[in-house]
Formats: structure tokens, C-alpha cells, sequence
């Protein structure tokens, strides 16, 4: 209740994903009212922790109180929690339009068909669902009003985005995850490139998300990850984590 965090993998974005997942799901009506009033807190919140900035923008404060693009710790992260409860709780335009201009906030950070680092431009853009495109897709997909720009942003990814890491948090089968959720690229072509990379291959071989040589077992950034990775690929039933689906 005293959470004051923004974003979507340590705030109330992602909070509030979760909560509006249990509220379509929960029968109780004693339990939809408590869900109902903790879903208008996080939203509450989330509109009045917004910064309006001076050309007509909207931002939030992220990790290290810093203004960031991206989905995990930056806007497309809240982005979307607020379009998910305009979807499935409540219509707004007063919601609506902090989206619009939240968007409008991450493009002016574009180039081309991908974001440059938040803290390195001159090193090479972040293909990640934490910072860069493929996060910052999965939130475009949302109202999937922008098909042929989705897609450029898509085919960018297929060309920059692997061969970094495996994990999910910021590698490869984040991206190949985003890939098939988006079905903007035949999944056939994405387990084809992760069957490339994976060629050979023992688990020891495997890069995580924690830095040269240090494999851990995290979900987020680690072999769980790369495991449930492999198995969202191949296996329609299963819920995409990096949504909060469930």
C-alpha cells in the first residue's frame, strides 16, 4: 500500500497487470471488490506519478529516479498496464490520452526502427524486452492500431536482435518470445534462428543475462528462462510470461 515504484518489473505497472489478471478470474464477489479498489489504487497512482513535460509529453520516473524508454523499467512498461485497464476495467480518455502522449515520449528517443541506449548512445541499441524495441513492441501490440510500423520494428529485430545473450530479460529468447507473441513473423523462421544459435551447444554453453561466464537459474535471466523460452516456442497453450499472462 505504500509502494510509490513505477515501473513494470519492480512497481505498479506490473502490480497492476497482476491484479487485473486475478479480477477476470476470481469468482468471489467479496474478493472482485478488494482486487477492484487495490487495481483504482495502482492506477491512481500511476496517473498522478506522471511527469508532463514541457513539449507535450508524458514520462515516469524509473530506476535510479532517471526517465527511461523500454518495457521492464521505462514507459512502454506502465504504457501498457494503463491500456490493459482501459481494455478490461474501465474506459478513459483522460487514461487515454496520458498514453498517447507517454507514446509520443519514447518516439521522440527513436531512430529509425529501434531506441539507442538509455545511458550509452554510442553503444550499440538494446534489443531487449527490459530496454529497447522488442519490449517497447509488445507494448504497440496492445492496441495494434500501427500494423505496417509493428512490423518494420519486427524485421529490425530479426536483424539486430540475437546472438547476444540467451536469457529472456535482454536476449535471445526474450526476443524470440516477443516474436511469436507479436505474429508478425512466421514462428517457423524464429525457432529456426533460436535452433541456430542453440546448435551445439551444451547447457555450460548457454549465456545468461548476469554478465560473461555466470550462469545462474532465474526465470528472467537465467537457464528457467531460456528453458521456458524453448517451450512457449513450440507449445501454443502456454501463457507469455514476459505479458504477466496467465
Amino acid at each position: 500500500m505504500t509502494d510509490n515504484l513505477n515501473d513494470f518489473i519492480s512497481g505498479n505497472a506490473g502490480v497492476l497487470v497482476i491484479l487485473i489478471n486475478l479480477y477476470k478470474i476470481v469468482e468471489s464477489n467479496y474478493y472482485q471488490k478488494y482486487l477492484r479498489k487495490v487495481i483504482n489504487l495502482c492506477t491512481e497512482r500511476l496517473l498522478a506519478n506522471a511527469i508532463h513535460k514541457e513539449n507535450g509529453t508524458i514520462t515516469w520516473h524509473f530506476i535510479d529516479n532517471k526517465e527511461l524508454t523500454g518495457f521492464g523499467h521505462g514507459n512502454s512498461g506502465v504504457v501498457f498496464a494503463l491500456k490493459k485497464y482501459l481494455n478490461e476495467i474501465e474506459n478513459s480518455e483522460a487514461i487515454l490520452n496520458i498514453i498517447n502522449k507517454a507514446d509520443m515520449y519514447e518516439d521522440q528517443y527513436r531512430v529509425d526502427n529501434y531506441w539507442k541506449h538509455y545511458n550509452h548512445e554510442e553503444s550499440q541499441p538494446p534489443f531487449a524486452w527490459c530496454h529497447g524495441s522488442p519490449g517497447i513492441l509488445l507494448n504497440r501490440l496492445e492496441f495494434n492500431n500501427a500494423q505496417i510500423d509493428n512490423k518494420r520494428l519486427a524485421h529490425e529485430i530479426l536483424r539486430q536482435g540475437f546472438s547476444r545473450t540467451q536469457c529472456l530479460c535482454h536476449g535471445d529468447l526474450g526476443n524470440a518470445v516477443i516474436l511469436k507473441y507479436s505474429k508478425l513473423v512466421d514462428t517457423k523462421k524464429i525457432i529456426a534462428i533460436i535452433s541456430e544459435i542453440l546448435e551445439g551447444k551444451k547447457v555450460k554453453d548457454i549465456k545468461c543475462g548476469l554478465g560473461a561466464n555466470i550462469q545462474n537459474l532465474d526465470l528472467m535471466t537465467g537457464l528457467t528462462g531460456v528453458s521456458y523460452g524453448l517451450i512457449y516456442l513450440i507449445n501454443p497453450e502456454v501463457p507469455n510470461i514476459l505479458t504477466l499472462e496467465i
